[in-house]
């Protein structure tokens, strides 16, 4: 039987988006949400999933626009700054300028943030889709593994692992996209090409995340 999962992005990125969350699934269809742990209203966030224990709550990894969260990233957070645009990070990324270890330590500075405030995610995700990109899935998977986190979103088409459950984690993961159609979107990372437009957030193919 099939479930429809209505997730709003955001919550804990201001006090009008945290309001128009919890208007949406008091009022409307929102059945779920995800919050950003470096948000400037991360704790109000908190405070009202608290209060709307049937609003699921999953983890917006985050790694452009915002603050980071860990302190010992240098690479990708100079000064404490996440890259500013979705093209920067997947530049440095691709390149190597951002290690990998660094990603990894910020997606736990940020998993560990909500689980401290009292949060049990129901998955992660993360905005422009950034988790997705293919040096950085595998690292996603296995913070959802370690942190017993049950599902992790997967944009329709990505050529990613279709076995994802909470139990199995494990994934052969591809490092070269090979599917022609996200070529344009993500590159061939064998030839270093890019090109770095976020994905659409009106694309026909909306993105669904597996439990």
């Amino acid at each position: 039987m099939k479930k429809l999962l209505v997730n709003a992005d955001d919550l804990g990125l201001s006090s009008a988006i945290n309001a128009g969350i919890i208007q949406a699934h008091v009022s409307g269809i929102v059945t779920s949400t995800s919050i950003v742990a470096s948000g400037q209203a991360f704790d109000e966030g908190v405070e009202l999933a608290r209060l709307h224990p049937d609003l699921g709550v999953g983890v917006h990894l985050t790694l452009v626009e915002e603050n980071a969260v860990a302190s010992n990233v240098p690479a990708l957070a100079p000064r404490g700054v996440l890259p500013q645009t979705y093209g920067e990070l997947v530049k440095k990324v691709v390149t190597g300028r951002i290690r990998l270890l660094d990603i990894e330590r910020e997606f736990r500075a940020q998993i560990e943030r909500c689980l401290l405030a009292g949060l049990k995610p129901t998955h992660l995700d993360s905005h422009q889709h950034t988790h997705a990109l293919p040096l950085i899935f595998p690292i996603a998977i296995r913070m959802a593994s370690e942190y017993a986190i049950p599902g992790i979103r997967i944009p329709r088409g990505i050529p990613a692992c279709r076995d994802l459950s909470a139990n199995r984690f494990a994934c052969n993961f591809v490092s070269s996209i090979g599917a022609a159609d996200h070529a344009p979107l993500y590159g061939t990372l064998r030839k270093r090409r890019i090109d770095a437009r976020p994905p659409s957030a009106h694309s026909r193919s909306p993105p669904r995340w597996h439990q």
